[in-house]
């Protein structure tokens, strides 16, 4: 499965996968909002989402630009190199793919926590909770050298480890779609809040 997955260009596989998760809760937004305000609506959310979305387009741009493979990319060579930790362990993919996920998505919280505690992060990552409204398009809001730092961080996690190319791939979505998913001005039935609520908390 994961051989086929592959064969595909990895921008179109991303571009793929943002498209159909961003249209899905942009449409869930329009027929279930959960907070119904005046930035929400109108021209207000017309301006915040030319805002956000070219401010996602000119970081995607730079980060191709500063990071042309990005964090496939450092999985690839590490896995032509034999160079990370599972490669030279000769990990089982499996168990490589599932590791190399849950670390990766440590080092992302941990870089999370990082842009609100030291002075410098926060003054790049504040620009996202700048917005004047919370929608999907919030979850595109971040300053183009916080998306270049970001990636040289998985970059250097994905080296380290010598990560599954897939895996790698299959974690970005996640936590591109997981972000969209999380900022959505979505209503979902209350049981189903409860309980991403304390999830949420508990590791957060």
């Amino acid at each position: 499965m994961h051989e086929a997955l592959l064969s595909i260009p990895e921008p179109v596989i991303r571009i793929a996968a943002f498209l159909a998760i961003f249209g899905s809760m942009a449409a869930f937004e329009l027929m279930s909002p959960r907070l119904a305000r005046p930035e929400m609506t109108g021209a207000l959310r017309s301006r915040r989402w030319v805002a956000n979305i070219g401010l996602v387009l000119v970081s995607s741009v730079v980060l191709r630009i500063v990071f042309p493979a990005a964090a496939v990319g450092a999985a690839l060579w590490a896995s032509l190199n034999n160079f990370g930790l599972f490669n030279i362990a000769g990990a089982p993919s499996w168990l490589a793919a599932i590791l190399a996920f849950l670390i990766l998505d440590f080092a992302v919280w941990l870089e999370h926590v990082a842009s609100h505690k030291l002075p410098l992060l926060w003054r790049i990552h504040r620009i996202h909770h700048s917005d004047t409204g919370f929608d999907v398009t919030t979850a595109l809001r971040f300053h183009p050298l916080e998306i270049v730092l970001s990636m040289a961080w998985k970059a250097v996690v994905v080296l380290a480890l010598g990560a599954p190319v897939w895996s790698v791939l299959v974690f970005e979505i996640v936590l591109n779609g997981a972000a969209m998913f999380n900022h959505a001005n979505i209503r979902v039935p209350d049981r189903v809040d409860r309980f991403l609520r304390g999830a949420m908390a508990e590791n957060g």
